[in-house]
């Protein structure tokens, strides 16, 4: 939503609100994954026989990175963004480095590294996954459209006061913001004397709002 080239005055300021009685959202995300029981994710393993057993894909395709988050009462709020696929799909909750050469857990080698080179720092650190997240292709762009993969698979750290993830494993069961990383959801410039009332502005991208070259703009003014 963009609010461009707007201009009240002191005395008699543009209101944008919502219809008395009524709440209004401005919301970023995709509407499909917003909706319960919707049919836009399906089983990675469908596509992909290396996909985590809890892993799902989205059917409709993205052109850019995605931030997510639960529109529920969850635990968890944010989706992690998982940048690693290894992360993603591993299996391992932990982030002890690895010094037994014969732990079967995968994860990259470490390398020491001076003017003389590299050599072996002589340990490793896991692949973690560390709680519900997504994922896409680091490919994604306008002309390479990526499918959003998500997990929501159970976290058992037992760690005071850290909830552990225990609820739907299935994200077509559960409602989700999936929003594009450069998607602003309000971006507010360029005006005057405005009055921004009873609006809930949520899940955009890098940015929910921007407001830029403006004079006199509040927002949740009571009168």
């Amino acid at each position: 939503m963009v609010v461009s080239g707007k201009h009240g005055t002191a005395e008699q300021p543009i209101v944008i609100r919502a219809y008395p009685g009524e709440s209004a959202y401005v919301d970023g995300s995709v509407p499909e994954f917003r909706r319960l029981n919707n049919l836009d994710w399906e089983p990675a393993s469908l596509s992909d026989p290396a996909a985590h057993p809890d892993e799902y894909v989205s059917v409709p395709t993205l052109t850019d990175f995605v931030r997510g988050a639960f529109l529920d009462h969850n635990p968890y709020t944010r989706l992690i963004t998982y940048s690693r696929l290894e992360d993603f799909r591993a299996d391992n909750e932990t982030f002890a480095k690895i010094t037994d050469p014969n732990d079967p857990r995968p994860g990259p080698q470490v390398l020491h590294c001076d003017n003389n080179g590299c050599v072996p720092a002589g340990f490793r650190f896991p692949w973690v996954y560390m709680g519900p997240g997504v994922w896409i292709d680091s490919d994604v762009g306008p002309g390479s459209p990526r499918k959003v993969h998500i997990r929501l698979s159970h976290t058992h750290n037992n760690i005071p006061r850290l909830a552990d993830y225990e609820g739907e494993l299935d994200p077509r069961a559960v409602q989700l913001s999936i929003a594009p990383k450069n998607l602003t959801t309000l971006r507010v410039e360029n005006s005057s004397h405005l009055r921004f009332e009873g609006l809930t502005v949520r899940h955009g991208g890098n940015y929910t709002a921007r407001v830029g070259g403006v004079t006199d703009v509040v927002f949740d003014a009571r009168r």
